[in-house]
């Protein structure tokens, strides 16, 4: 069932879409008795992308307002490590791949000098690619 908006309903009038999102789902956050199907009687939108829009916006704020092709993750943390132990990993992973990660983080105390973690030095393996043995 498709409903027809009132021809003398103000129609939100916006530029840049993720603001018209928000304008368009503004009401239900402000007034929480109002319903999806309300609003979208007033503005001439199907109930569902409004209910949509509403759900979205909730789960991830602002960023839930892009578009529906717009995938939004997480940020990962970045692992900080300095670059000599990068490339000491990254030749390592080219000679040999049965390394543990106990192991590896002993490795990279003795040739680097820094202390890492297994866990650390397994997430840095399993990212880089493996150079060309030299």
């Amino acid at each position: 069932m498709l409903l027809h908006p009132d021809p003398d309903a103000p129609q939100l009038q916006w530029l840049d879409p993720t603001h018209y999102r928000y304008e368009l789902i503004r009401p239900l956050l402000l007034d929480p008795a109002r319903t999806a199907t309300q609003r979208a009687q007033e503005t001439g939108t199907h109930p569902e992308t409004v209910g949509r829009r509403k759900r979205r916006f909730a789960q991830q704020g602002m960023l839930g307002l892009g578009p529906d092709t717009l995938d939004v993750l997480p940020a990962r943390r970045q692992l900080r490590v300095p670059e000599t132990v990068v490339h000491e990993l990254q030749r390592r992973k080219g000679l040999y791949a049965g390394f543990g990660a106990r192991e590896l983080a002993r490795i990279i105390f003795h040739t680097t000098m820094h202390r890492m973690t297994g866990q650390t030095a397994q997430r840095l393996w399993d990212r880089l690619p493996p150079a060309a043995p030299l």
